[in-house]
């Protein structure tokens, strides 16, 4: 991925911003596009770590198969794909391809 001018989310803030998300698979989608729309690694895998926060990060282990997936996106480290998709499988989302609009 690359740094681009595209608008990065906003990071989530308070009690009402992560129940927002908390259980809620459409909305985590609709945040994790908007991260993904920005074309930078760092945003996509924060937004990721803040879906897993939202979720309670003891629920969420009990969905996770890897163990210490939390610290993987605690925005210190680069976690491997295979826990990348992990953590989106436990967040009931999935990574979806398309192509691109511009046809690059």
């Amino acid at each position: 991925m690359r740094t681009t001018g595209r608008r990065r989310p906003a990071v989530l803030r308070g009690r009402n911003a992560a129940t927002k998300y908390r259980g809620n698979p459409a909305e985590i989608a609709k945040r994790l596009n908007t991260a993904l729309a920005s074309d930078d690694a760092s945003t996509v895998l924060r937004t990721i770590g803040e879906m897993i926060h939202a979720q309670g990060v003891r629920e969420f282990s009990k969905k996770s198969y890897s163990g210490c997936i939390y610290r993987s996106f605690s925005g210190r480290m680069s976690p491997r794909f295979d826990r990348v998709l992990d953590a989106l499988s436990a967040l009931d989302v999935r990574l979806v391809v398309v192509a691109n609009s511009t046809g690059k």
